[in-house]
């Protein structure tokens, strides 16, 4: 699978990106580039939050997270953020793009 298409799926396993989705804040079949540029985008910190994430999972070295900022998430969230690292949702453990 290509990374961009592992990520998304990722990506979607996070209810507020379906919302970004749903409310054309993200195209349908949205990039990492597309996160990044709504990253820069006056957005809700819950929303901030998770593209953190998701864009330092597709490039850590140029986009920090905080682990800490987790602890702060709603339950769907933290579910979402459990199965990407015991690799339920990509097939293994942490997977960094």
């Amino acid at each position: 699978m290509p990374p961009t298409q592992a990520w998304r799926i990722l990506a979607q396993s996070f209810q507020v990106i379906s919302r970004l989705v749903q409310f054309e804040r993200l195209p349908e079949d949205f990039s990492p580039e597309d996160a990044i540029a709504l990253h820069e985008e006056p957005i809700s910190t819950h929303e901030r939050s998770v593209l953190s994430f998701l864009l330092h999972v597709w490039n850590r070295y140029d986009f920090p997270f905080e682990l800490s900022e987790v602890a702060g998430w709603t339950e769907q969230h933290q579910r979402a953020f459990s199965n990407w690292a015991d690799g339920r949702t990509l097939g293994r453990p942490c997977r960094y793009f």
